[in-house]
């Protein structure tokens, strides 16, 4: 059989460079130094088995380790296209989306967080952070991804968060009357939740 010598010590290279960069990235005392490591790998090996980590390394020594929201969002992203699959993917997405959020990137975070509701595990938080995008200037098409973060939800805190988001949404659109008249159709008296409760009393003190 012919071996490949030279495919081999690619290899053998390639691994002993993720290695030394892992190692590296645990470091927290030289963010910098870590960045540049991993930077290298990718650039290196950019279509590696190991290239989606090393973005999502990447990304989090930018984030926590140099307080560069932009670049981490980047890598989080890139991370996600290295590997669409991986199960990690979602989350990465979702982090994107937040952090170009973070820096007043509304088109990259739109684009970011719309790649992550079709991760059914990230869903619900991915609408809920697209309403929150849209909810300033677009409160109809916050009105429409708090609906899509309430049906892909499985109940509990974030089902009462889209809730109320579709209520603070539908009184900027029509107004505090159609507001309580969705609450109290969709909600029953006895509503636990702290702030519907708090929601509910406002609307019906100023009828």
């Amino acid at each position: 059989p012919v071996i490949d010598i030279e495919g081999a010590v690619a290899g053998t290279r390639e691994e002993a460079a993720w290695r030394a960069a892992q190692l590296q990235a645990v470091e927290l005392n030289n963010p910098t130094r870590s960045a540049v490591k991993l930077r290298q790998f990718v650039a290196a090996w950019p279509e590696s088995d190991h290239a989606a980590d090393a973005w999502a390394r990447l990304a989090g020594v930018y984030d926590v380790g140099l307080n560069d929201r932009a670049r981490a969002a980047r890598a989080w992203e890139q991370a996600a296209w290295s590997n669409p699959t991986d199960d990690e993917a979602g989350r990465w997405l979702l982090d994107a989306g937040r952090a170009y959020a973070s820096e007043g990137d509304t088109e990259a975070a739109g684009r970011a967080l719309g790649l992550a509701t079709e991760h059914p595990e990230r869903a619900t938080a991915a609408w809920l952070a697209l309403a929150r995008l849209h909810l300033a200037t677009e409160p109809a098409a916050a009105y429409e991804a708090y609906d899509m973060a309430l049906r892909s939800s499985d109940g509990g805190p974030a089902a009462n968060l889209a809730r109320l988001g579709l209520v603070t949404a539908l009184e900027r659109l029509e107004g505090g009357d159609a507001a309580l008249a969705s609450l109290d159709e969709a909600l029953p008296d006895d509503i636990e939740d702290a702030a519907l409760v708090r929601r509910r009393q406002r609307l019906r003190a100023n009828r």
